[in-house]
């Protein structure tokens, strides 16, 4: 099998991003339930974190090639079972847990699951472009409007279809930043005034709430003003990271432990998610006097480590590399 070649500045954002997860989840969990959707920080991350980690898969994936579905069902499928399982055997093993693990991925390792629909929804847009010789752009654009209209009308969320409705936009994104590279961004002003802008509109960002601004427009559904304004945020991340990254990220000099974390994000985003909760609540009850930024600190370092010690010994072990970690 061909190998291709990494893109050093993709691990490096992936590196990046993936500690922005555990940061995002350090947060979430250390605080008293609510608390996290006023925390600044927690806002930032979450108005793009998901968004670029599909858009960078929709980047790198511009040049899907026959095997692409084999390979992603071992990359992502395989992983997404095998780790839910394991999940799911943290929780008490109970039926039900395990029903609405795979009925409704939302709160479990449901990105594995949406990149991999989202993957094979994209490579069957290019099967029939080619088939009837449509621009693959008008294809998209069509799928797109598809399942976001689907997803707003009928608000159907059995076995994660928001996000896959959601997230298939920023995978399309991706994908044509590759094709039209030339439109990325490479002044260094606009790199800084679109950085300025993600961080004002990240600062009204809400996982539930519209922005107040926003909360009075009439004949407009409020689902759609929200997706809409979550969607502007977290583009206007993704051009920015994208084109910060092409043009700062490709050395992996001074940030090899980041490319490395890069390399490892699957592995590093299932064995965190497995630990992050018991170990948020183990700290807040053993130093529960201490200020939230310590323990979020003390979680945030101690998840990171613990799950990169792990990830390594599974990438020592061919078969838990190949099915836990996706590694062909």
């Amino acid at each position: 099998m061909e190998k291709t070649k990494r893109l050093i500045w993709a691990d490096a954002l992936k590196g990046y991003l993936i500690l922005t997860v555990i940061l995002g989840h350090a947060i979430q969990y250390c605080l008293p339930d609510g608390q996290c959707e006023v925390n600044y920080w927690w806002k930032l991350i979450y108005s793009c974190h998901m968004a670029a980690f599909i858009a960078i898969s929709g980047f790198v994936s511009s040049k899907s090639k026959a095997g692409c579905c084999k390979r992603r069902y071992y990359q992502l499928f395989i992983p997404f079972v095998l780790w839910s399982l394991i999940y799911w055997g943290t929780k008490g093993g109970d039926f039900a847990t395990l029903a609405n693990i795979f009925l409704r991925p939302d709160g479990y390792l449901w990105f594995l699951w949406v990149l991999f629909v989202i993957s094979l929804l994209f490579v069957s847009a290019i099967g029939i472009s080619k088939k009837l010789r449509i621009k693959l752009e008008y294809v998209v654009f069509f799928l797109c409007l598809l399942l976001v209209g689907i997803m707003i009308v009928t608000d159907f969320r059995l076995f994660g279809y928001q996000f896959i409705a959601y997230y298939f936009l920023f995978y399309a994104i991706g994908y044509f930043a590759n094709r039209f590279k030339e439109y990325l961004v490479s002044n260094n002003w606009y790199l800084i005034s679109l950085f300025c802008i993600w961080i004002i509109l990240a600062s009204f960002w809400s996982m539930h709430d519209l922005p107040f601004f926003l909360s009075n427009i009439p004949f407009i559904p409020a689902s759609l003003l929200q997706y809409g304004y979550r969607f502007i945020t977290a583009f206007v991340a993704i051009i920015f990271l994208l084109s910060f990254g092409t043009k700062y990220l490709n050395s992996d000099k001074n940030q090899r432990m980041i490319v490395c974390c890069g390399n490892m994000s699957l592995g590093l985003y299932a064995v965190h998610y497995v630990l992050i909760i018991p170990l948020c609540q183990f700290i807040t009850s053993i130093i529960p006097n201490t200020s939230a930024i310590f323990q979020i600190t003390i979680a945030f370092f101690v998840a990171i480590l613990v799950s990169y010690l792990i990830v390594l010994l599974l990438l020592n072990n061919r078969m838990f590399s190949r099915f836990l970690l996706g590694k062909m």
